[in-house]
């Protein structure tokens, strides 16, 4: 059994005064920024004398607002009560205190700064809002890993109370720290995953930054540039030269996918996996590197996400969606590229005590999806073609039809063979939605994890016995669009399995 410790009030170490003065420092200035540059850029020298005379004063009380706030920053453990308490503020005073079974996660944390200064930051989620949650930032490494698991341990223990075991406390925890499987992606693979995510972002992103800043230069420099008719003459030799145009795409290009791969590796850097007995550790990160512990049961979806480049590298990337007390599956989400399907395989086993691979029945949404999509297009193109014709009376009717096919070949098939992807599989136990044509995705929600089911029939469905329909769980809702009649059979069991089912996953 743990020892009792952190049983009196305790503060963070004196260096989180630093983080607390930087922390409020950051939040002044994105609130006033637009102030302050007035502030320095005005032409009045009395205002930026005044301004500059502000600096030191709101040092000043930025260092005196932190230090009060460091002070009146206590936490500690109540045994008796099993609770976590923490108590914090300067102008008034705020006490919380989270149970131990309310506790969802614990997870530490370090920023560049929280490195520097050799602290861990210690997050507790809960089962409530927000606002209940714990923020820590300034502990001793040795200080924020055993508060973290001293936590898990009483959360777990409190939770294994209302079931029936046999097995005894010291055993439990003699097990907890017994490693089953450690795997480490290595910055190669990381670089691998960059170079083959899908850069559209990035690119589009640099393209729209260059454009604005060109805009900036040219509408700044008006005055001193060349007429508009010598303008015309130099946009119409510059715009034979297709060299200058494909090497200008080119760089852009070769810029996104730097990006994108710089992206991936401080996001993911030092990615490791490790499986416990009855957790799954995952760690990783460069600019701030985070620490994750977590059960099975609190896990409420698993998506598994890959391309056709990175299958047959043998790359997928799992996003582990948890148990939150806001329906956002983007809130408690952990993202880990880089896993080969062998790792994949051994997370499943691991999170999934049911085979995966059992006999299941297929769904596939109506065509009245793909059909939709279809009149999209072709409303769209039929805008351009009026709008066109309204403003150049379709003087330029060859390159607008060869633009109008080559979209046409593109999207018509692009669309009917991402309708054949998508799928909805039920089995006994889970429910598994595969789509994707080249990002592809496989989403599993256990059966017994859903909190309900929505069914939504907008009014161009109802000829057609049609709906839309919402799979809610605490980590989250999943959708499917254009669900035939039938298919509401199948929701009746779903929700039979949901009410008679008595495992805890909370």
């Amino acid at each position: 059994m743990l020892e009792q410790e952190f049983q009196q009030p305790k503060k963070q170490e004196v260096s989180g005064v630093l983080l607390i003065f930087f922390k409020s420092s950051y939040r002044f200035i994105r609130a006033f920024w637009p102030f302050l540059v007035l502030a320095f850029v005005s032409s009045s020298e009395e205002v930026r004398f005044y301004s500059f005379l502000a600096l030191p004063v709101l040092g000043v009380l930025g260092v005196i607002y932190s230090f009060f706030y460091y002070r009146n920053f206590t936490f500690y453990i109540d045994y008796k009560d099993q609770k976590f308490v923490l108590e914090k503020g300067v102008f008034s005073s705020e006490s919380i205190r989270i149970p131990f079974d309310k506790i969802q996660q614990v997870d530490l944390k370090r920023s560049i700064l929280q490195r520097l200064i050799k602290v861990y930051g210690l997050n507790i989620d809960t089962a409530g809002s927000k606002k209940d949650e714990i923020h820590i930032h300034a502990l001793q490494e040795k200080e924020a890993k055993k508060i973290a698991e001293i936590l898990t341990h009483l959360k777990n223990e409190s939770f294994e109370e209302e079931e029936s075991s046999t097995e005894n406390t010291a055993e439990k925890t003699s097990s907890t720290s017994k490693e089953f499987w450690k795997y480490q992606v290595s910055l190669f693979t990381l670089i691998k995953i960059g170079l083959t995510r899908s850069y559209l972002r990035g690119f589009l992103l640099i393209f729209v930054f260059a454009s604005s800043i060109y805009n900036q230069v040219e509408s700044y420099f008006s005055s001193y540039l060349p007429t508009e008719n010598e303008f015309d003459n130099f946009y119409e030799n510059v715009s034979g030269d297709l060299l200058i145009l494909l090497f200008s795409i080119s760089f852009i290009f070769l810029l996104s996918i730097l990006v994108t791969i710089g992206e991936v590796v401080i996001r993911h850097f030092n990615l490791n996996l490790k499986q416990n007995p009855k957790n799954l550790e995952i760690e990783m990160g460069l600019k701030t590197n985070t620490k994750v512990s977590f059960q099975a049961k609190r896990l409420q979806v698993l998506k598994i996400i890959t391309n056709p480049i990175q299958k047959k590298l043998n790359l997928f990337e799992a996003q582990f969606f948890l148990a939150s007390s806001q329906n956002d599956l983007g809130k408690s989400k952990i993202i880990t590229p880089g896993l080969g399907i062998e790792i994949l395989e051994k997370v499943k086993s691991f999170l999934y005590t049911k085979n995966l691979s059992v006999q299941s029945k297929h769904i596939t949404p109506h065509l009245v999806w793909i059909n939709r999509r279809y009149i999209l297009i072709g409303l769209g193109i039929l805008a351009v073609w009026i709008l066109n014709y309204l403003m150049y009376d379709l003087k330029n009717i060859i390159g607008l039809s060869i633009i109008t096919a080559i979209i046409l070949l593109v999207l018509l098939p692009y669309q009917y063979f991402l309708y054949k992807t998508i799928k909805l599989s039920i089995s006994e136990d889970f429910l598994v939605i595969n789509q994707g044509l080249w990002t592809q995705k496989t989403e599993i929600i256990e059966l017994f994890k859903m909190e309900g089911i929505s069914v939504q029939q907008p009014f161009w469905y109802k000829r057609r016995g049609l709906y839309n329909i919402t799979f809610h769980t605490a980590g989250g809702g999943l959708k499917m669009r254009a669900m035939s009649t039938d298919f509401l059979k199948d929701l009746n069991y779903m929700l039979y399995k949901i009410e008679s089912s008595t495992k805890a996953w909370m």
